[in-house]
Formats: structure tokens, C-alpha cells, sequence
């Protein structure tokens, strides 16, 4: 593998050296024939033979041509399509893709580089575009003609995950450069871990000195960090579950979901020297992460614990999850003054760890048909996150069929995810056109009314709040009836599709 990755090098640095004189255009496909075949090393990566796959899918579905896949360091002077990971690529998700003469170049980073380079060739050059898992555009032509071709890409977050049905497909999720819990964490240990640990229904009877003290009583919600013995349950406990999984790097610590938190003698005092109920948190968590060298610890800046401890700082390998959850949806958090202190809990976050998973939530979760018009914040939020150097984000979007545009807003969070800075605008027009056709435009005449009028009014818009909240403001009867009207408009522009 190695005498590949550096004759790889080698060929890659003379073709970006001679790109200049040598750029002609590849005729990958003529006539549903090719001379081309798709390279991989000897022993291909799985990232390396998946990105081979999916070109030669997607070539196939285009085409009718079906380009063979040879895994080998002797590939002749063939043309080719060389797939590879480099040392070249410092991100593990960023590519090269470039052409030499009649050659194609997709390179990787380490991790899934050469996938992206792929997707980026598929959308860029051939109209391939994931709407859907279920609404998937393939052009189709006898003939791929590729123009000259030197581009590079990465994404300044290292995991995009937006969350839902709709990134348990592969092809989408690898489509739009998306992440699954899977990917990182071990399975059962992502979050709100203390039951699953020490379970209660286990322990509490013969110890409730193992749980939080809470009115002048112990109670089941959480446990009472400052036990020795529940800190030894802990890596008893992690210790087994490692082993059964030890490929998983990420393996949560984490507080159960609810406002409870341990308020006895000793964690009082950590409290009150830590200014914040973080405090007993991260000092337990550092110590589980001692443990486990080679594995990162995750827990939650979530609710109660959202606020950074004064004293104590995470160590290297604790991963903080930040969480949005109590803020309102209609602005920007940055423009918002009832985000105030989300603004500074982050800010002192960032003080003490450069290892922050920012934990979004972009949904109404009581309500997913409802309208819930949060797009114009979506891009400004995202950027203050990465300007934060916040580089994992999972955007709690619930993804599914019949949720109230759940395609649309599931699109626009994998551009931005991959791309902060990219066009929401030009993203919204691509997707409408290309989902709704003709009817497109009235979809964004409605999107566009609709936000228009939270704008105004700057109410709140709560990721639990019904829909009757609303009904004297952006769903007032008035308003209702002129989106029915632009509905109306949209069913007419396709009356004669099918």
C-alpha cells in the first residue's frame, strides 16, 4: 500500500505541474462505450473501493456504459480513472480531482476524501442531484464528455450530521458529505448514558447513596457524582462494553434527560467552587477520560450543565456537547437577545476546550407538519458556530417523509455544513426547481412570504410550540389564505405532468 500512496504522489504532483499544457478534455463515455477503467490500490480502503462503486453506479445509471474496476498498481497506459487516498490531503474528507492528458485523478484524505471527490464530479460535472433518497436526478446520455478539470475541496467541520431518515440512506448521505451517529460513537453510548451505566432499577434499593441528592432525599434521575463507587461502576462498566466494541472511538458519559442534578454536601461544593453543575460533570468525565486514553469521552453542556465550569477544564480527550435547546428559533442567536447567555456559555466553552460538538435543533418536534419557517436563520447560525472553531455539528432536523418540507431543509443543512459560506438562496431556487419543476417558483414565493412575516413580528418560535401560537400573526387567517393561493398557482404550473 505504501509503494502505491507514493508513486500516487509522484503522478499527482506531475499532473498538477503539467496541468497547464496537458489540459484536454476526457471523453469518459461515447456512444455507451468507453476505453476507461477505475484504479484503486492492490488493497483498496473501504472508502477507496466505495468511491469506485459509486462513480461506476452513477456512470452507469447516465450512460449505459459499465466501467470496470481493477485494483492494482499496474494500470498500464490505459485510460484511466485513478481513485486513491494521498498523504497530499491534510483534511480526512477534503479530495483533489484533476485531469492529466487522458487520465482522471480523484484523491482523498484519509478518511472519506475520495467519496467526496467523487460526489463532487457527480454534481458538478454530470447534473447528478439528491433531492430525496426517493427523488434522485440522473441525466442521462450516451456520451460524458468532461472538460478540463483542476479543483480541491474540504469543509472546515469534521462531522455534519443532520439527523433523520433521510441520512440512513448511503447514497444520500454520502452524496451530501453526511455523517451518522454510527460513524463515531458506540452504539447505545451517544447520549444520556448515566441510566445505562449505573441503572437504577439495579442499584437504588440496596444504594441510594449512588444517586443524586435532591430535597432533602435521593432520587433515581441522576447519579451523585462525587460517589467514589459510582465512579468505579463507571469503568467497570465501560471497561466491558469497550471490549465489545473496540473499534468505537467515542463513548458518552453523559447526564440523563431532565433538570435534576445531585445537590449533596460534596457536589454542592464543587458547584458552588465552579461557579456552575458542570463542575462535578467535567471533573468525573476527566477522570473517565484518564482511563481511557485512546478513547474520547463525551458529555453534555446541555440545560442545567449548559454553563462552563470556572475552575476545571475538559481534558484532551473529553468532546463537550453544546446544546441550543431552550433558544428561539425565529433569529439568528447571534441578533437575538434572548440568546444572550447561550452567546456567552459558548464563548466560555471555548475558553477552556477546542472540542466542541454543537448540538442544534431545527424542527418543531411536537408539530413536524406544521409550518416552522426557520430558514433565514439557518446559515447565520451555522456561521457563528464554525466561527467559534466549532468543527462537529449535529443539526437535530428529525428528517422524514411527510415532515413539513423536511427534503428542502435537509438540502440546504448539507450545503452549509460542508460549506458555511455557500448561497442559500441559489440553494433554495436549485432545489425548488428541481423538485417542484414549474411549480418551484410558487413554492418560494410562499417560503419567502412566510418568513417575510416572522421577520416582522420577531416572535417566538419554539421547537415544541403549536401551531395555534401563531394564528394571529404568519398563520392568521389572512395569511392562510394567500399561501392557498400560491399552492393553487403551483398545482396549475403542473397540471399536465404526471
Amino acid at each position: 500500500m505504501k509503494p502505491l500512496i507514493c508513486s500516487g504522489i509522484l503522478i499527482i504532483l506531475y499532473a498538477i505541474q503539467s496541468f497547464a499544457q496537458s489540459a484536454t478534455t476526457i471523453p469518459l463515455v461515447t456512444n455507451q462505450k468507453s476505453e476507461y477503467q477505475i484504479v484503486t490500490p492492490d488493497q483498496p480502503s473501504p472508502e477507496e473501493t466505495r468511491a469506485a462503486a459509486f462513480l461506476q453506479e452513477h456512470v452507469l445509471k447516465i450512460s449505459g456504459c459499465r466501467l470496470p474496476i481493477l485494483s492494482t498498481e499496474k494500470a498500464g497506459e490505459n485510460p484511466s480513472i485513478f481513485i486513491y487516498k494521498s498523504k497530499e490531503i491534510a483534511s480526512g474528507d477534503g479530495f483533489r480531482v484533476l485531469t492529466d492528458k487522458h487520465h482522471l485523478y480523484i484523491l482523498g484524505g484519509h478518511a472519506k476524501g475520495c467519496i467526496y471527490g467523487v460526489s463532487e464530479l457527480l454534481e458538478r460535472f454530470l447534473g447528478v442531484r439528491y433531492f430525496s433518497p426517493e427523488f434522485v436526478h440522473i441525466p442521462t446520455s450516451k456520451d460524458i464528455i468532461l472538460p478540463p478539470i483542476n479543483l480541491s475541496g474540504s469543509s472546515p467541520n469534521t462531522y455534519r450530521n443532520v439527523h433523520g431518515q433521510f441520512s440512513m440512506d448511503p447514497d444520500y448521505r454520502d452524496f451530501h458529505r453526511l455523517h451518522t451517529i454510527d460513524d463515531v460513537f458506540a452504539k447505545g453510548y451517544y447520549v444520556h448514558t448515566f441510566n445505562k451505566l449505573v441503572p437504577w432499577k439495579e442499584y437504588f434499593k440496596p444504594h441510594p447513596e449512588y444517586f443524586a441528592w435532591m430535597n432533602g432525599k435521593r432520587i433515581i434521575d441522576q447519579l451523585c457524582l462525587s460517589n467514589e463507587e459510582v465512579f468505579d461502576l463507571v469503568i467497570q462498566k465501560l471497561k466491558k462494553e469497550m471490549a465489545l466494541q473496540p473499534d468505537k472511538l467515542v463513548w458518552s458519559v453523559s447526564q440523563d434527560d431532565n433538570f435534576s442534578y445531585c445537590q449533596c454536601e460534596h457536589c454542592s461544593k464543587i458547584i458552588e467552587e465552579e461557579d456552575s453543575p458542570a463542575g462535578p460533570i467535567i471533573r468525573f468525565v476527566n477522570r473517565v477520560a484518564e482511563v481511557f486514553p485512546d478513547k474520547v469521552i463525551s458529555t453534555l453542556a446541555y440545560q442545567y450543565s449548559r454553563k462552563a465550569p470556572k475552575v476545571t477544564k475538559p481534558g484532551q480527550n473529553v468532546q463537550v456537547m453544546l446544546c441550543t435547546i431552550e433558544l428561539n428559533r425565529s433569529k439568528p442567536i447571534v441578533s437575538d437577545p434572548t440568546s444572550a447567555s447561550f452567546l456567552t456559555d459558548m464563548a466560555e466553552w471555548g475558553k477552556i476546550t477546542d472540542h466542541i460538538y454543537l448540538w442544534d435543533y431545527t424542527v418543531n418536534f411536537a408539530h413536524s407538519i406544521s409550518p416552522f419557517p426557520n430558514y433565514h436563520t439557518l446559515q447565520p447560525n451555522i456561521l457563528l458556530f464554525t466561527e467559534n472553531n466549532i468543527r462537529e455539528h449535529f443539526q437535530q432536523t428529525n428528517t422524514g417523509n411527510a415532515h413539513e418540507f423536511s427534503e428542502l431543509k435537509s438540502y440546504i443543512l448539507s450545503k452549509l455544513l460542508w460549506n458555511p459560506a455557500a448561497d442559500v438562496q441559489e440553494i433554495i431556487r436549485e432545489f425548488t426547481d428541481g423538485y417542484y419543476g414549474p411549480a418551484g417558483q410558487w413554492i418560494r414565493e410562499y417560503l419567502n412570504t412566510m418568513e417575510n412575516e416572522i421577520i416582522k413580528t420577531g416572535e417566538w418560535l419554539d421547537i415544541y410550540g403549536p401551531p395555534n401560537n401563531h394564528q394571529l400573526t404568519f398563520l392568521s387567517p389572512e395569511n392562510i389564505d394567500k399561501y392557498n393561493r400560491f399552492f393553487d398557482e403551483a398545482e396549475k404550473a403542473v397540471a399536465d405532468q404526471p
